[in-house]
């Protein structure tokens, strides 16, 4: 293993995680320096770039064949700070173009694991690295086929179970995209549901075709006819009276508050001032943080497990399971349009793994 770091190469058969991959660094609140990332405590992260050294070294000797000469900082200092586009292009230029973790096939992968354990005394393993949709009977087939192969050792990780740690960058792009500032008037959809024989509502403010803000109550307490399923939240600035804290004197202090409107049948504006006002407190409390987390690009899927994993008492329960029924149709029309169908069970659950097309929902793979 001392040579394999002398020479910056592995010191086994597991082939380059990735060219290029992303990891997360802890920065101070309200610092000089811009966050990518704000977790649910409110702790401010900011990404770097990390690159595997030969291909540094390769991109050194590509520049000189172009005429241009580089030292490795010069390359180093290129390639981190190039976009994800260009730095795609010339890792299709590069020796390691279709060698990396994700470009091989798992099962050919473990078979050839079991062929070489057949001439070591000790366990050898390999990790296989599979996409994020990948169901519990896909991995048990991995491990089925390791056994069946021979091997003594076999490790499985899921595409983002390690997201905090490591990320290839197409995991978590490099981006300069900031949070985007809410237009005065933001399109919703109206999600009407059912909770313990309780009426409920979701107005969910859309930007860019993806949840923006959510503010979900009881039915009665939004009172619009049946048929609206689309409309508008407005945001107002007025003017409210508060204590000041200080002094304890009585002050006025600009806040927002938010209007609901649709189109009535006949085509006239109808607006309902103060959703605040109108949905319970507390919920609207919640509300206020999880809008946060979806302006912060925190995807569906990990808002609804942090919902999930809220213990509140039995009224904001009902309130919790509504927030949640709300975002998963989101959900659904977000992840439906990720796969193509599989040829044997005819689930929209077919994507391209390991090079090759595989079901997640199956396992069918074109490979086998």
């Amino acid at each position: 293993s001392s040579v394999s770091i002398m020479t910056q190469t592995t010191s086994g058969i597991e082939n380059l995680f990735s060219y290029a991959t992303q990891r997360k660094r802890k920065i101070e609140k309200n610092s000089v320096e811009k966050p990518d990332y704000i977790n649910v405590d409110g702790d401010w992260f900011t990404n770097y770039n990390t690159l595997h050294k030969p291909f540094i070294d390769w991109y050194m000797v590509y520049m000189d064949s172009k005429g241009s000469s580089i030292d490795f900082n010069t390359a180093k200092s290129v390639l981190e700070n190039t976009t994800e586009e260009k730095l795609e292009s010339l890792y299709k230029l590069s020796p390691y173009f279709g060698t990396t973790i994700n470009d091989v096939n798992w099962e050919e992968k473990v078979k050839m694991q079991g062929a070489i354990q057949k001439f070591v005394d000790h366990s050898i393993s390999v990790t296989v690295n599979l996409p994020k949709n990948t169901t519990v009977d896909v991995i048990a087939k991995v491990y089925q086929t390791a056994w069946e192969s021979g091997c003594k050792g076999i490790t499985v990780y899921r595409d983002g179970c390690k997201e905090n740690i490591i990320s290839t960058k197409k995991t978590i792009p490099v981006t300069n995209d900031e949070v985007l500032p809410r237009p005065k008037i933001l399109p919703c959809k109206i999600i009407r549901f059912t909770n313990k024989n309780e009426k409920w509502v979701s107005v969910v403010g859309i930007l860019n075709e993806k949840p923006y803000e959510i503010f979900t109550g009881l039915l009665e307490k939004l009172n619009i006819p049946l048929w609206v399923e689309n409309g508008e939240i407005v945001r107002n600035k007025e003017l409210v009276k508060v204590i000041d804290e200080n002094t304890g004197k009585e002050t006025e202090k600009e806040q927002s508050r938010y209007d609901f409107q649709y189109k009535d049948q006949d085509g006239f504006s109808v607006k309902i001032e103060g959703l605040s006002r109108i949905f319970n407190p507390e919920y609207w409390n919640y509300s206020k943080l999880f809008s946060g987390l979806l302006r912060n690009n925190v995807s569906i899927e990990k808002i609804i497990d942090i919902i999930s994993s809220l213990n509140l008492d039995n009224n904001i329960n009902t309130w919790k399971n509504g927030i949640k029924r709300s975002l998963k149709t989101f959900l659904a029309k977000e992840e439906e349009t990720k796969f193509d169908i599989c040829p044997h069970c005819g689930e929209k659950t077919l994507i391209n793994t390991g090079g090759c097309m595989q079901c997640t929902a199956c396992g069918w793979s074109k490979c086998n």
